[in-house]
């Protein structure tokens, strides 16, 4: 084989291990490193929610006291409001206000269009299913019957899991498309709780849905008013799709980090095939390490969040 042709042949075979090498990180990024930063973020969460709730004045030990929210209490996006927790699958999460990405990377998160968990009408809420801790992992396992238990500062909260028929049997969850946002809507004459996440697992094609009947009594509704708010989901076909899909917003940044990760590579590849190859690479290592995790971070906003 010829030098350039060899030349050429080996440049591509390295830049196909560097590939490689990358898509194997970034999928341990976003399985186990996404993992670790919603593990912490939880951990806060739950003492944030746990300290305010000790706060609470007179909080009630069962639903027959239950406390009225002033609506001076609107909770800013981000903040804890509450505890889910599903036994059948082993879910016990702190829910967050807000369905953005930066928020639900944190935990669960209310759609702050819909109702207040506990409170009359329909309380909506979304997680990952394969990343930031894959709260609603097992959601597809939940069956007609099961209970979700949900804590705010108003009390404790029972909601009974609805089935769905599917050709002979009976499911508890059903699939819709995301630009299906009526499956957030309130129900004439039903409290209920909606749970949303991505379907197939590793994919944001579909959504699952989860709905339960509120079984136990509702707390007085408080009807926050939040600039958050722009659009009614009765207006919006985008309500699922919007902060879980693909953010074309991303795309310059992602780039960018990119050709620097590209840059540092190649400028360190250079020196080492001049000098030192052990002591070159030694002396890069941290900032391409350091370079490549911005660049995953940067790549897991653009990509949809599964």
């Amino acid at each position: 084989m010829k030098p350039a042709a060899a030349n050429i042949v080996s440049g591509l075979g390295k830049a196909l291990i560097i590939v490689g090498s990358l898509t194997l990180l970034f999928a341990a990024f976003q399985l186990w490193g996404t993992g670790l930063q919603e593990a912490n973020a939880q951990q806060n969460l739950e003492t944030q929610f746990i300290e305010r709730l000790v706060e609470v004045e007179d909080t009630p030990a069962d639903t027959s006291e239950l406390r009225e929210l002033p609506s001076n209490e609107l909770p800013a996006p981000g903040d804890p409001i509450a505890i889910i927790e599903i036994e059948s699958i082993g879910v016990k999460k702190t829910v967050v206000e807000g369905v953005t990405r930066d928020v639900l990377r944190s935990g669960p998160g209310r759609y702050p269009q819909t109702s207040f968990p506990g409170q009359p009408g329909n309380s909506a809420i979304a997680g990952h299913r394969t990343t930031y801790g894959s709260p609603f992992f097992d959601l597809d396992k939940v069956q007609p019957g099961d209970i979700i238990k949900v804590t705010t500062l108003q009390g404790e909260f029972f909601y009974e899991i609805e089935g769905h028929s599917n050709g002979d049997e009976e499911l508890g969850y059903k699939v819709v498309l995301p630009t299906q946002g009526e499956v957030l809507l309130d129900r004439p004459g039903v409290d209920s709780i909606t749970l949303t996440a991505c379907h197939p697992k590793y994919s944001a094609a579909e959504r699952l849905i989860v709905t339960a009947t509120l079984t136990s009594k509702p707390a007085p509704k408080t009807e926050f008013v939040t600039e958050a708010v722009e659009v009614p989901i009765e207006d919006s076909d985008e309500a699922l799709a919007e902060s879980l899909g693909w953010q074309p917003q991303e795309l310059q940044g992602t780039i960018l980090w990119a050709m620097a990760l590209f840059a540092l590579g190649f400028i360190v590849s250079t020196i080492a095939n001049r000098w030192k190859l052990i002591t070159t690479y030694a002396i890069g290592a941290l900032p391409l390490l350091a370079l490549t995790f911005m660049f995953f971070t940067q790549l897991e906003r653009l990509l949809p969040a599964v």
